[in-house]
């Protein structure tokens, strides 16, 4: 069967954030890429022959780094980069022959959907940051949605794009006022109810080696427990997103009080009890991924609101740490400490929760 050359696209000098967005973590990731390095992006068919492709690319050019492998039944992909462009051609070179092709032959791009999306909406917002590996979009932003195919030429529109217009906020054609001020109050408080749940949500690896240790879960139901969590992280996400627009922040104090019942069912009972608290422990994650963030865009202004979500989601991230390697050391100590720190954490934060609805009305 002929080999298609569908994409071969060369990027050299790799911008921020693009290089941040190959090295998110998705499957298929592989070496990360840094700014400024060159990049060359493969796609052909059938998919098994990428494999063929990368053995040789790696093979005329040793010093590169693979980026970016994955294989579907159709089509293959692969990404390699280095800091030096003529270690690129010359894999480049190598690969189009032994495929007996040139550049010229890959498929050319053909647009089939381009739209603006202005004033996006706070559960649009939601549904988009849920889905994606690259910079949170904010209610009230335009959306531009592009649909090529093949779908990795959109890699060079990003590119383009981002050279030509590398602060899109100055597209916008009504400029906020601009506010000066700190962070408000209630978004201190905010974090603060915010981190006791971080703190005392256990990770999963912990939960999992628990139930290995007294035998409630086999090694074949401990991915199938955590499956159910993650199938309920996505029902929770959508029904707590539509209540937070319904009631606001209030939703947050139910959540807390439900999450909270997950770690006595997970680390004190037995089968079926802990694959019920490994489900409630699925709604927080939900929560905590989707309602929990998107909460943060009405609390600040609008052209603080990068500064906000950089300091929620390292506070956040800091505090889960913490509270991890706390319940860690609790968990070699006593079972029954690390669950009331636990749920102790969890219902900490709901008078944080109704003081942050009493001083700001989502």
């Amino acid at each position: 069967m002929q080999t298609e050359l569908r994409v071969y696209l060369t990027l050299e000098r790799l911008q921020r954030q693009f290089a941040a967005y190959l090295s998110s973590p998705i499957g298929g990731r592989g070496y990360v890429p840094l700014e400024g390095m060159s990049s060359l992006i493969i796609e052909i068919a059938p998919g098994l022959a990428i494999e063929r492709v990368t053995d040789t690319a790696l093979k005329a050019a040793p010093a590169l780094e693979p980026g970016l492998l994955v294989v579907e039944r159709q089509f293959g992909v692969l990404e390699v980069h280095g800091d030096a462009p003529d270690e690129l051609a010359d894999a480049g070179r190598a690969i189009l022959g032994s495929l007996g092709l040139k550049p010229e032959d890959q498929l050319k791009p053909e647009i089939l959907v381009m739209d603006v999306v202005d004033d996006i909406t706070d559960r649009h917002a939601v549904i988009i940051n849920r889905n994606k590996q690259a910079s949170m979009v904010l209610p009230g932003e335009s959306l531009l949605a592009l649909e090529l195919v093949p779908a990795l030429f959109a890699l060079g529109v990003l590119i383009t794009a981002k050279l030509l217009y590398p602060r899109p906020r100055d597209l916008e054609v009504n400029t906020p006022k601009i506010e000066t001020q700190g962070l408000r109050r209630v978004f201190w408080l905010y974090l603060a109810a915010v981190g006791l749940v971080a703190v005392g949500y256990a990770d999963y690896p912990l939960i999992a080696y628990h139930f290995k240790k007294v035998s409630i879960a086999s090694d074949t139901w401990i991915p199938i427990f955590y499956a159910v969590a993650m199938g309920m992280d996505a029902l929770a996400a959508l029904i707590f997103g539509r209540l937070f627009d319904k009631i606001g922040i209030s939703v947050l104090v139910f959540v807390s009080l439900l999450s909270s019942l997950f770690a006595p069912l997970v680390f004190l009972g037995g089968h079926f009890p802990a694959l019920a608290g490994t489900a409630l422990w699925g709604v927080g994650v939900g929560a905590q991924e989707s309602i929990m963030r998107a909460a943060v865009a009405g609390m600040v202004p609008a052209d603080r609101r990068g500064t906000a979500y950089g300091v929620f989601n390292t506070g956040y991230g800091l505090l889960w740490f913490a509270g991890s390697v706390l319940m860690g050391v609790l968990y070699d100590i006593s079972v029954p400490y690390l669950v009331a720190f636990s749920v102790l954490m969890q219902l900490a934060s709901i008078p944080l929760f109704l003081l942050v609805r009493k001083e700001f009305i989502l």
